[in-house]
């Protein structure tokens, strides 16, 4: 792993599709969820951290930064972990590997209205005035070197594991040079539950899993 590489853990909202777009399933279990933006909107904005839509070669990601935001990243791996609100468990669920950051947030000229045809998002009254304007993000990652794990292959997550004392509402976390151990065991554990899961698939879906 590079020395110049910043490395940085973000905790985000669950999604029931991968975290590819609107999850209906989500809204509908909003108070299920500890993010309060959440539970008021029916939607998180990191939903769409691996949606397709927005460029041909780039995701787009968008972290709930509270307070402090990072000031300036580097070359970026940009680990992402998430809590299963239907299992009370921390997921690593996919990462962006030299990712661009920018604090003032990238404009990715499309609209909410433009992105969501489920219009019971909109009937909310908490977002009348919440979900105008352009959509933007903090992050952008190449999509080749990035990915979201098959669903059967995130990583079950303990705090040990990425070297804290809880896994709280703290939505990012430095990790320091003396740790860089625990995101290569990280990294090999979904490896090899990828590989495992390969072997039970057939053809058509192996090549799913691999792209």
């Amino acid at each position: 792993m590079e020395d110049n590489k910043s490395i940085l853990i973000v905790n985000i909202a669950w999604s029931n599709n991968g975290w590819s777009g609107f999850d209906r399933k989500g809204f509908d279990d909003r108070e299920k969820f500890n993010f309060q933006y959440v539970k008021e909107h029916g939607l998180a904005h990191e939903w769409w951290n691996f949606y397709e839509g927005f460029d041909d070669s780039y995701y787009y990601g968008y972290v709930p930064f509270t307070g402090n935001k990072p000031r300036h990243l580097d070359n970026s791996l940009v680990l992402f972990i998430s809590s299963d609100i239907s299992r009370n468990k921390h997921y690593f669920i996919g990462f962006y590997n030299n990712a661009e950051y920018n604090r003032e947030m990238f404009d990715l000229h499309k609209t909410f209205e433009q992105i969501i045809t489920d219009p019971i998002v909109f009937k909310l009254e908490t977002n009348k005035e919440e979900l105008r304007g352009n959509m933007k993000a903090f992050f952008k990652a190449k999509k080749s070197t990035s990915t979201v794990f098959h669903r059967d292959a995130y990583v079950e997550v303990e705090p040990k594991d990425i070297g804290v004392k809880a896994i709280r509402q703290w939505k990012f976390h430095y990790i320091k040079r003396d740790k860089i151990d625990l995101i290569i065991n990280l990294l090999n554990k979904a490896k090899i539950k990828h590989e495992q899961l390969i072997q039970q698939l057939d053809d058509n879906q192996k090549e799913k899993v691999r792209e």
